[in-house]
């Protein structure tokens, strides 16, 4: 299995960092206008550190498992997903991983909503399940050798 890699469309990377940049912005001058908004500059700190990292999040599918980049990287081994499934929250779409030890972890891509839209969401995910049901039929993978990692 040759190794995919799926992250935020174009449309989607440019409309979070400029998003996250607008916001960094408005926190600038809602700090120059009125230190005293300590609560309101923290809530859209939080927001454009996350449409940063929405921006710079991708996932990279190969034979051994997936990787979730977002500043650091998890991996995650084939055996230790259970289930991949794909969910709807506050109008928007995205897939979850289910693990062994019951936790879910949410993919940063493929991910679409009402506003930054992922024309290939279907088709990403599709290629995601694909991989898992593929990886499913295979004998147990070798760990990832240490050479391949990064």
């Amino acid at each position: 299995m040759s190794s995919v890699r799926i992250g935020p469309s174009p449309r989607q990377r440019v409309a979070s960092v400029l998003l996250g940049a607008g916001a960094l912005a408005a926190v600038a001058c809602a700090f120059a206008v009125r230190p005293a908004w300590g609560i309101t500059i923290v809530v859209a700190l939080y927001y454009c550190v996350r449409l940063l990292l929405r921006a710079l999040g991708r996932v990279t599918v190969d034979a051994y498992g997936v990787d979730v980049r977002r500043v650091g990287v998890a991996r995650y081994a084939w055996r230790e997903i259970t289930a991949m499934r794909e969910e709807r929250c506050r109008g928007s779409r995205e897939v979850r991983l289910l693990l062994i030890d019951g936790r879910a972890v949410r993919l940063p891509a493929p991910r679409t909503g009402r506003v930054l839209r992922d024309p290939d969401f279907d088709a990403k995910a599709a290629s995601l399940k694909a991989a898992w049901t593929a990886a499913l039929r295979l004998p147990a993978a070798e760990p990832r050798p240490v050479a391949d990692r990064d």
